[in-house]
């Protein structure tokens, strides 16, 4: 008889373990409901917030994705830059020279949600500091993205 609770017993702390914690499953759903909360705010603002570039692809504008998920997350997210860079692309400009381009990798960390990296390059065409700005934004949204923050502008759904 002895035996057999202690057998019981230990079957009972396997199955506990084996099952997601309450805790996390709290954590996951709050962190769940402030992306969808960053979302619904971009949405809200639409279209002031948002622009199309010069391939006519529609994304919404930096400072409203920073304000959006600094409504929800103030204190709980961090940008990292990882590598910047210049190089040579293979577009050439109108006196057949190569363009150079700009080039970020950097790391988005959301509390409740770990880190997600991104990179992006943009073209040099005046000023290095733009081209910069402009690439590190745009890997900003696209590591944003991976926690489904902006995805209406990559479902194609700003109009």
């Amino acid at each position: 008889s002895l035996n057999f609770n202690r057998t019981k017993r230990r079957r009972s702390i396997r199955i506990y373990r084996n099952r997601p914690s309450m805790v996390s499953n709290k954590i996951n759903m709050e962190f769940q409901e402030k992306i969808k909360k960053v979302n619904e705010l971009l949405k809200e603002n639409e279209p002031k917030n948002w622009t199309k570039d010069h391939k006519s692809y529609a994304g919404y504008k930096p400072q409203w994705v920073i304000d959006s998920v600094n409504s929800q997350f103030s204190g709980q997210w961090s940008l990292k830059i990882i590598k910047t860079d210049v190089f040579n692309s293979s577009r050439e400009n109108k006196n057949g020279k190569p363009i150079q381009e700009a080039f970020v990798q950097l790391e988005v960390s959301i509390e409740g949600g770990g880190t997600m990296s991104a990179m992006a390059s943009h073209p040099i065409l005046d000023d290095y500091g733009d081209a910069m700005k402009s690439a590190q934004t745009d890997a900003m949204k696209k590591a944003l993205a991976h926690y489904s923050i902006g995805n209406r502008a990559y479902h194609g759904l700003l109009k």
